[in-house]
């Protein structure tokens, strides 16, 4: 069942959230975002035991990395303000309740997934792992700014 669009506002931005039957789509208004450059490398600092840098993403709009250990997993990735994200919800549960370093944000858990999502007035976060809320939001609360890459 599809739910009507709705509008938030949070982030000191306003957000257009379109929920429907199988995924969650946010972003800013298109304004806000025209000339955005995308050179902002967030690294967390948080990295469980065990955890290796398996990849990268480096391009105009998102910047993300790729962790893995055994099975286990984690996406750490910024976007720029011209991005929009979309997140599964089909049989997701999601909570607008969470915040990462004072910002208010969105986590989804759908089969074994989960996906916190969330704003600092400059950059889009997003962390999607299949860790437990706890060491996600750990992980998503460590993110640091870096001059370069690596």
């Amino acid at each position: 069942m599809a739910m009507a669009a709705k509008t938030i506002i949070l982030f000191h931005m306003v957000f257009r959230s379109d929920w429907r039957e199988n995924h969650a789509g946010i972003a800013t208004d298109a304004a806000l975002a025209e000339g955005d450059t995308f050179r902002r490398y967030y690294i967390p600092a948080n990295i469980p035991d065990g955890f290796e840098l398996e990849g990268y993403i480096d391009n105009e709009v998102m910047f993300e990395l790729h962790y893995a250990n055994n099975g286990q997993y984690f996406y750490f990735a910024t976007y720029n303000l011209a991005a929009g994200l979309s997140v599964d919800t089909e049989t997701a549960s999601y909570d607008f309740g969470y915040r990462v370093n004072g910002w208010p944000a969105i986590v989804t858990e759908n089969r074994g997934k989960t996906v916190i999502v969330w704003h600092d007035d400059v950059t889009y976060f997003s962390l999607e792992t299949n860790l437990p809320l706890d060491a996600a939001l750990n992980i998503a609360a460590s993110y640091r700014l870096h001059e370069n890459i690596f």
